[in-house]
């Protein structure tokens, strides 16, 4: 059985991954990055961390609505 919170999650997982890579993208134009970083941006931890801050944003601004 799923809660709500599951809910928001699962149908936000991808518009968030969309969302941080966007960014990401953004960050290396705007700043002339190496954008082969960007390749390896999933798996770390940053990434990670700012998931979980967005996926808590996430819930607590539906549940706000």
């Amino acid at each position: 059985m799923t809660c709500r919170v599951d809910e928001i999650l699962n149908d936000s997982q991808e518009l968030i991954r969309e969302t941080i890579l966007r960014f990401a993208e953004d960050l290396t134009t705007d700043f002339n990055l190496d954008s082969a970083k960007k390749q390896d941006l999933p798996d770390s931890e940053a990434f990670k961390t700012l998931r979980g801050a967005m996926e808590t944003f996430a819930v607590w601004y539906v549940k706000k609505g």
